[in-house]
């Protein structure tokens, strides 16, 4: 018995009633506790994972693979410990190769690019499941969604996940590491065994969060009493009692598209042929039930096997108590034709409800909502009658939070209550600052440059022993974040100029004191003519004032007489 999985203690029939006894978690689903919470703290998200995994790598010892890993399906008990629950389809590994099928069974969102194609599924298909998991606990979202469960099936097949930056711009490499290779189309680069993931996460535990909130867990102890809490002030939720979840995240038994179930090798090319033989039709709950070889629990009266099959093979006899009954439609043929009657006449005008509705409801046109911040859009839009979903997108140019594209185009008409995409501008990316101390500083320039980053303040600063014109400092340090574009301050190691004291200058003609800042390496500034008595073209003052003591290249303004008289209010020096 694992701590991470429940318990089932005995499976009972009575009569016409089939049932299993487990044990009762008081608690709360995964998947509830993403949706009340959000994204999960990373600390606890690496924790949990790597305790379902230890939960897994106990079943697939014991040949059992679950096939249905998803949040829906591991409850979180009042203390936080994870358990994995509903075992209802998961298969016995055997020596033989487990015989492939067109109908898949699993929830899309979830289920492995094998499951998705019909194949063999393995230890390695609940890895594939949980990585997911793992990924929606990081990021809030699943990686791969679409409009259709088909849609879903593909992508999980054709497509990599987006990165997790995507939605967690801080996102550490050694995350990324995890869910790329639990993630992986290909068997051979995907984890082996739910143990070496686990490992994998217990090492990003002890390096990444050694001293967090959840630094002291391993992967069998319950977790900390502050996430325990939020999870008893929760709904309750009893492990193995239905509850509802969207229709999309049920589990499935669907007929695969005949793009999915084209036979492939080891190395996920694809063989010529027609692909795996399709059945008549997908097996029901009961035929998945009494044809799977019986688990830890078995049945208390094993089912008979019978020779006579067509192809000598063994099949299973039925229950010699159930084999005389007759279904209740049976016994009752007129009843039928009276009850698919109503249903023929219910969907003829339900049709026709939809027809009319469709037919009459009038086209609305869209506004035009491009650039507006994403509050007002959606109210626009919503007054309208339309339905708004949000998408992120990365644009540096744009502002951040506000309208980047529609889809359908602004000025095209649909019905009310349609569904508008608006592609809302996420910002710019954060990015990781170079490490340029130690570098010339033209190398430096150079480098931050390449990584979209700009030089920012540049001060002097003398370091006796280190060569002139080096970094000595950078703000922000290397490997910080900064968007990118930002702008890095230096402190090069340059000696400062030495500096030189204004002489008086009052009294001299205008193109003498020239020549004399042109000396001195200063310049003219601005001329300013005054009235004075004095000759004209005489500097009466200057600004600075004489003795200031100035760099190379510094401008000195200079107040000159116009020659004309009067009596003028002088500051600095005059003659």
């Amino acid at each position: 018995i694992h701590p991470s999985i429940i318990n089932i203690y005995d499976v009972c029939e009575d009569k016409d009633l089939n049932y299993i006894v487990m044990e009762y978690v008081e608690g709360i689903t995964l998947k509830a506790f993403e949706e009340q919470n959000g994204r999960l703290d990373p600390g606890l998200a690496v924790a949990l994972t790597a305790q379902l995994a230890s939960a897994l790598e106990h079943a697939h010892s014991h040949n059992i693979i679950h096939c249905d890993i998803k949040p829906q399906n591991i409850v979180l008990a009042e203390n936080m410990q994870p358990k994995i629950v509903d075992f209802g389809i998961s298969k016995i590994v055997s020596n033989e190769t487990m015989a492939f099928t067109a109908s898949v069974v699993g929830s899309v969102h979830y289920f492995s690019p094998e499951q998705a194609q019909g194949l063999k599924i393995s230890a390695q298909s609940d890895i594939y499941s949980l990585g997911i998991v793992f990924y929606e606990m990081l990021t809030g979202h699943v990686p791969f969604d679409g409009s259709t469960a088909v849609a879903v099936a593909r992508k999980q097949v054709e497509e990599l996940p987006p990165p997790l930056t995507e939605y967690w711009p801080a996102a550490p490499a050694q995350l990324q590491h995890i869910i790329d290779k639990s993630l992986a189309k290909k068997l051979d680069e995907r984890y082996q065994t739910a143990a070496e993931m686990r490992h994998d996460l217990m090492q990003a535990k002890k390096q990444l969060y050694p001293g967090g909130e959840h630094s002291g867990l391993d992967d069998t102890i319950p977790l900390d009493a502050s996430a325990a809490s939020a999870a008893a002030a929760s709904s309750r939720h009893a492990a193995g009692e239905p509850s509802e979840e969207p229709d999309d995240e049920k589990t499935l038994i669907m007929r695969l598209p005949s793009f999915l179930t084209k036979e492939v090798d080891e190395d996920g090319n694809e063989v010529p042929g027609e692909g795996p033989e399709r059945p008549e039709k997908a097996p029901d709950a009961e035929s998945e039930r009494r044809g799977r070889p019986a688990r830890r629990f078995a049945s208390p009266e094993p089912e008979e096997e019978d020779e006579g099959g067509a192809d000598g093979a063994a099949r299973p006899v039925p229950d010699r108590r159930k084999r005389n009954k007759t279904g209740f439609f049976v016994r009752h043929p007129r009843l039928k034709k009276v009850l698919m009657g109503v249903l023929a006449v219910f969907i003829v005008l339900f049709a026709g409800c939809l027809y009319y509705f469709n037919s009459t409801t009038p086209d609305l046109e869209v506004p035009d909502v491009n650039g507006m911040p994403v509050a007002e859009a959606q109210k626009v839009l919503e007054e309208k009658g339309f339905r708004v979903e949000l998408e992120e997108s990365m644009d540096k140019d744009a502002t951040p939070g506000t309208v980047l594209k529609m889809d359908p185009l602004a000025g095209t008409k649909r019905k009310e209550g349609a569904k508008i995409t608006l592609t809302i501008a996420r910002g710019l990316k954060l990015s990781p600052v170079p490490e340029v101390a130690g570098l010339d500083l033209s190398q430096a320039e150079a480098l931050l440059m390449e990584k979209n980053f700009k030089v920012g303040k540049i001060t002097n600063s003398w370091e006796d022993g280190k060569p002139e014109g080096i970094v000595l400092k950078q703000l922000p340090t290397a490997g910080s974040k900064l968007n990118e574009g930002g702008s890095v301050d230096l402190v090069v190691n340059r000696k400062e100029a030495s500096k030189t004291e204004l002489p008086n200058l009052s009294g001299m003609s205008l193109s003498d004191a020239k020549a004399k800042l042109d000396s001195l390496k200063l310049k003219a500034g601005q001329i300013i003519t005054v009235d004075s008595s004095k000759e004209k073209g005489t500097v009466i003052s200057t600004n600075p004032a004489a003795g200031e003591a100035l760099s190379e290249g510094a401008a000195v303004d200079l107040r000159v007489s116009n020659g004309q008289g009067g009596s003028t209010s002088q500051g600095g020096n005059d003659g």
